[in-house]
C-alpha cells in the first residue's frame, strides 16, 4: 500500500493520497495529522488469546516465549500456567504451580522461572517455587522467613532479591536473598521506609526502590542498595509522590512515568514524568504525557519509552503514548483494540506485546501485538529553488522529520532550523514540499 503526504509551508496545505483527505489551514494542523500518519504506519492486532481469563497474575518472557503464571478469576485462585509461542502464534497449558496463588512475582534465574510469595487460598504465602521449561515441572525450594504479596523481586548477581510487601502482620521492610547454588533464604538489610506499590529496578549493580504508599501516604522517596556493603541509601526524592507508576531504564537513566499521586494524600492519576540521573543524584521534570493513568506498562524500544493502557479513574485506557528522550515530547500511537490496566507489556521479535490485565473487573483473555515497522519509507523534499532531495530512511526517522517540522513551523525556538538525515543538513526555511511514499 503507498500512502502519501505533500505538505506546502506559505499555505498549510497538507494533501494526502489514499488513507488521507486534504485538508486547508495553517501549520498548526500538522500535530495531527503526524500523529494520524504515524499511527497508521504502526498498528495494533489481536494474536492468539489466552486460554484462561486471569487477573493479578504474574508474566516473565524466557527464550522467547510468553509464560503467565496463576492470578485469580472470579475470585478463585490459579495455579495455572500458559505460554505464548509468537512464532507459531498459539498458547499452550503447561503443568500446573504446585500452589495456586495471585498477586506473586516471579523472575527468571539460570534458564528457569522462580515464582515467589503472593496471596494464597488460605492468605499471605512465604512458599516460592521453580520451573523447569525442559521438564514441564514444578519443583516446591526453601520457603521465605517471613510470609508476603504486594513485594518486588530483581535479580542481581545470580541471586533474588525479594524486597517489602505486606503481610499479614503489615508493611515489610525486610530483604531477603535467594542463592540457588545453596536453595536457601538470608537476609539482608531492611529498607528504610519502603512502602507496598513502589517499583524496583537494577541499575549499575545496585537495586533502586522507587515511591509506594506506607500508612496511607503515598511516597516520593528513593532508596538504593549496595549489594557489596549491604546498605541501603538515600537519594535524591522524586518531585510528585505516587503509587501504581512505572520505571524504565534509558540509557542509564530511570524515568518514571505516571501512577496516582503528585502530593502524599492525592488520589488523582498522574500524566507527570520524571527522570533520575544518578551521576548527578538528581530528579528532572520531562514533558507531561497527554494522558494521565496509573497501573499501565511501560515499555523501551529502540531508544524510546511506550505508555501502554492503564486507568485514570473513569475509563479502561486502550491509548499508547511514546516519549522520545531526545526531544523531551510525546506522541500519541494507533490505540489497542482493548483498554485495560494491570496488564504486562513485553518487547519480543521487534513488536510490543500486551497481555492480561482488567477490564471492567474482569480479566482480560485478548492478547495484542503492537508493530513498529522499521521497514524504510521514501521521504521527497523539494526545495524552494527547485533541488529534489530523496531519503530512503525508517519510519521512525519520518516520525522524527515530522515531530521537527511541526515544530520549527509553529516557531519553537527550542528547536534547531536543521534536520539531519544521512549526514545531510536540511534548513527548515528551504523546505517548499515534501511526499511520502511507503
Amino acid at each position: 500500500m503507498k500512502n502519501r503526504l505533500k505538505s506546502k509551508i506559505k499555505t498549510g496545505l497538507i494533501l494526502a493520497i489514499g488513507m488521507f483527505v486534504l485538508i486547508l489551514g495553517s501549520t498548526n494542523i500538522l500535530t495531527a495529522k503526524a500523529n494520524e500518519l504515524t499511527s497508521a504506519l504502526q498498528e495494533s492486532t489481536m494474536v492468539d488469546s489466552m486460554k484462561n481469563p486471569r487477573q493479578d497474575a504474574t508474566t516473565v518472557m524466557l527464550d522467547g516465549k510468553i509464560y503467565v503464571l496463576g492470578g485469580q478469576s472470579q475470585g478463585e485462585k490459579l495455579a495455572t500456567v500458559e505460554v505464548y509461542d509468537p512464532v507459531k502464534n498459539v498458547w499452550a497449558s503447561l503443568s500446573n504451580m504446585n500452589l495456586a496463588r495471585s498477586h506473586s512475582t516471579a523472575v527468571v534465574l539460570g534458564e528457569k522461572i522462580y515464582v515467589i510469595g503472593g496471596w494464597g487460598k488460605t492468605g499471605y504465602l512465604s512458599s516460592a517455587e521453580v520451573y523447569d521449561p525442559v521438564k514441564d515441572s514444578w519443583t516446591i525450594i526453601s520457603s521465605m522467613k517471613s510470609s508476603r504479596c504486594y513485594h518486588s523481586s530483581v535479580v542481581l548477581n545470580g541471586k533474588i532479591y525479594v524486597i517489602g510487601g505486606q503481610s499479614e502482620y503489615g508493611k515489610l521492610s525486610s530483604v531477603e536473598v535467594y542463592d540457588p547454588a545453596t536453595n536457601s533464604w538470608t537476609m539482608a538489610a531492611n529498607v528504610k521506609n519502603v512502602g507496598t506499590l513502589s517499583t524496583s529496578i537494577v541499575l549499575n549493580n545496585k537495586i533502586y526502590v522507587i515511591g509506594g504508599q506506607k500508612s496511607g501516604a503515598k511516597l516520593s522517596n528513593v532508596e538504593v542498595y549496595d549489594p557489596e556493603s549491604n546498605f541501603w541509601s538515600t537519594v535524591a526524592s522524586m518531585k510528585d509522590a505516587r503509587i501504581w507508576h512505572t520505571s524504565t531504564v534509558v540509557d542509564g537513566k530511570i524515568y518514571v512515568i505516571g501512577g496516582r499521586g503528585g502530593s502524599k494524600t492525592s488520589n488523582e492519576p498522574l500524566s507527570s514524568a520524571e527522570v533520575y540521573d544518578p551521576a548527578t543524584n538528581a530528579w528532572t521534570m520531562l514533558s507531561k504525557m497527554n494522558n494521565p493513568r496509573r497501573q499501565h506498562t511501560s515499555v523501551e524500544m529502540n531508544g524510546e519509552i511506550y505508555v501502554i493502557g492503564g486507568y485514570n479513574e473513569t475509563e479502561y485506557l486502550s491509548l499508547i503514548e511514546v516519549y522520545n528522550p531526545a526531544t523531551n515530547t510525546w506522541t500519541t500511537k494507533a490505540n489497542m483494540i482493548a483498554g485495560r490496566y494491570g496488564h504486562f507489556s513485553f518487547v519480543l521479535r521487534g513488536e510490543i506485546y500486551s497481555i492480561g490485565g482488567i477490564n471492567n473487573n474482569k480479566g482480560v483473555t485478548i492478547v495484542e501485538a503492537y508493530k513498529n515497522s522499521k521497514s524504510e519509507i521514501k521521504l521527497t523534499i523539494t526545495m524552494d529553488n527547485d533541488n529534489i532531495k530523496a531519503y530512503d530512511i525508517t519510519k521512525e526517522k519520518f516520525e522524527e522529520f515530522l515531530n521537527w517540522y511541526e515544530a520549527v513551523s509553529n516557531k519553537d525556538k527550542t528547536v534547531s532550523k536543521i534536520f539531519t538525515i544521512n549526514n545531510d543538513s536540511i534548513l527548515h526555511e528551504e523546505i517548499e514540499y515534501f511526499t511520502m511514499q511507503e
